[in-house]
């Protein structure tokens, strides 16, 4: 996810936390993985490439449901020659009070969003790598 400036935001920032407290975390559910290897394209060296999205949301009374795509590509020159893929989908159900909308979520997608979602997706690739017959990958921490 690409970082904004709060420039770029429509709501101001204590505004933003003001519906930020009243939020509460339903449910985080793995919906969908996609999991490939290629061990000739194994190297002692791999450049990773982390993407994680989510472009939308749905409201239902005071429920809201956030679709994530989490994706790892493990590559030594390009990507398309990737050693490791994986990507996991996961569905963020909240319970959300006034104020949800999207101009409250284009902020929410920036800077909360990754770092809730970021334990779930480190979990997978651990796990997820071992059973591979590799040693597990420890993604580092989420940073801004």
């Amino acid at each position: 996810m690409k970082s904004k400036k709060s420039e770029d935001f429509k709501i101001p920032p204590d505004k933003y936390r003001e519906i930020l407290r009243n939020i509460r975390l339903k449910e985080i559910v793995l919906l969908n993985a996609n999991i490939k290897s290629n061990r000739d394209n194994f190297a002692k060296s791999l450049k990773v490439d982390i993407n994680l999205s989510s472009s939308s949301f749905q409201k239902h009374d005071d429920n809201v449901d956030i679709d994530i795509k989490c994706r790892l590509v493990a590559f030594e020159e390009k990507k398309s020659h990737y050693a490791i893929l994986m990507e996991s989908f996961y569905r963020m159900s909240i319970i959300a009070g006034e104020g949800f909308d999207e101009d409250f979520f284009e902020i929410y997608k920036e800077i909360n969003l990754p770092v809730n979602i970021w334990p779930y997706f480190r979990e997978f690739i651990a796990n997820t790598s071992y059973r591979m017959g590799m040693p597990p990958m420890t993604l580092p921490f989420y940073k801004t």
